[in-house]
């Protein structure tokens, strides 16, 4: 079981809340979210980071009805 660490969650629910990270129609620019999740966190194992953080997309997603399919590596 991979528990995600606080610091990946506050990084993500930061860069997902930016302005600067939602396009003009409202959608989530993934791309730009994963930049600035990865940059706070500095993680040191990718791969796990990559689970954390598309479990977040996809709980995010889920909880605010966005149908979108998240996958960033």
């Amino acid at each position: 079981m991979n528990v995600i660490p606080k610091a990946t969650a506050r990084a993500f629910n930061k860069a997902v809340s930016n302005s600067e990270n939602i396009n003009q129609d409202g959608s989530i620019n993934w791309n730009f979210v994963d930049a600035d999740t990865y940059m706070d966190v500095q993680p040191t194992d990718d791969p796990l980071f990559y689970i954390h953080f598309n479990k977040l997309a996809d709980a995010y997603c889920s909880a605010n009805n966005i149908n979108q399919n998240v996958e960033v590596q």
